[in-house]
């Protein structure tokens, strides 16, 4: 936004779309730390558990569509 030298509306929009973004890459991260496996994400899976991590899946379960 600085180096693009966007207007104060335009800023504040690509601000708020950088949030979002960043909450829905976590939520994709952690749901992959449960549901994914090493061959897809290219680590080691059920690490957050392992760790105790307060992560988006275990504050909010995972609804597999049942």
């Amino acid at each position: 936004a600085i180096i693009s030298e966007l207007d104060s509306d335009s800023s504040l929009a690509l601000n708020k779309f950088a949030e979002y973004f960043g909450i829905a890459y976590q939520i994709h991260n952690d749901l992959m730390d449960v549901v994914g496996t090493e061959q897809v994400t290219g680590k080691k899976v059920q690490n957050d558990a392992a760790l105790d991590k307060k992560t988006y899946p275990s504050f909010l379960g995972i609804d597999q569509g049942t």
